[in-house]
């Protein structure tokens, strides 16, 4: 008999203390005895079989890598923009370097898919968000959207999005993208992007669908500041 198959006796022999075997136990032995039969079959399976776990290895292995691949690359970029010591004497008490957003482009760009490669496109997007190009923040907000894996992550990136798409005035695809950053369910983004949604529909003409909005904050939001924002902004529409 194969030693595996005396190996599967002996453990049911000392399991049950010479009871027999169950039925789980005689369907296992029962199928390596008609492997058994068939040497090709047998061997070619186990060949599978080593060829999938060399190959789930290999994946383990590549991702750890690439995570702290992306990681090594996000540290060195955001080592570019930490602020530098002023010289000895100096009026200042520190002189910033300036912003590396190429460095940290890079990092977004190269390390897509991984946590460094978000991070560092919300960090490139909210710079050139803030400082008014909307273009380059789309760009980050949509490549940070790729590896947004959890709910506050993905509410973030919707936000901000919207945000830089109503600044350039492409209030369709604003009003799309704040509806996502309330549909992840993240109470820290709904009421600034409820808002958001119901100006974006406001300037597609859309007033019954802002109105909607509106009225949503106020019920959904009450004696917040979200909701006496809504509150105004719904009666500057009519009735």
């Amino acid at each position: 008999m194969p030693f595996f198959l005396t190996t599967l006796d002996s453990f049911s022999t000392t399991q049950g203390v010479n009871q027999q075997d169950d039925a789980f136990s005689t369907s296992v032995r029962n199928a390596f005895l008609r492997l058994s039969s068939n040497p090709r079959v047998f061997w070619g399976l186990l060949t599978a079989a080593a060829i999938a776990f060399v190959a789930a290895m290999g994946s383990i292995i590549y991702n750890e890598n690439r995570t702290e691949n992306s990681q090594r690359a996000l540290f060195d970029a955001q080592r570019k923009n930490t602020p530098v010591p002023a010289p000895s004497g100096s009026p200042a008490a520190e002189a910033v370097a300036p912003f590396d957003a190429e460095a940290l482009g890079k990092v977004a760009t190269q390390h897509s898919g991984t946590i460094a490669g978000f991070q560092a496109a919300m960090v490139v997007a909210k710079h050139y968000l803030e400082a008014g190009n909307s273009t380059e923040a789309i760009r980050f907000y949509e490549l940070a959207s790729r590896s947004a894996k959890e709910s506050v992550e993905k509410g973030a990136v919707y936000f901000g999005w919207g945000v830089a798409l109503e600044n350039a005035r492409q209030f369709d695809q604003a009003a799309l993208q704040f509806e996502r950053a309330v549909n992840t369910g993240e109470p820290a983004f709904k009421g600034l992007a409820l808002l958001g949604w119901a100006r974006s529909k406001v300037q597609t003409q859309d007033t019954k669908k802002a109105k909607e909005v509106y009225e949503r904050i106020a019920r959904e939001l009450p004696n917040t500041a979200d909701a006496q924002t809504a509150e105004m902004e719904k009666s500057k529409l009519g009735s």
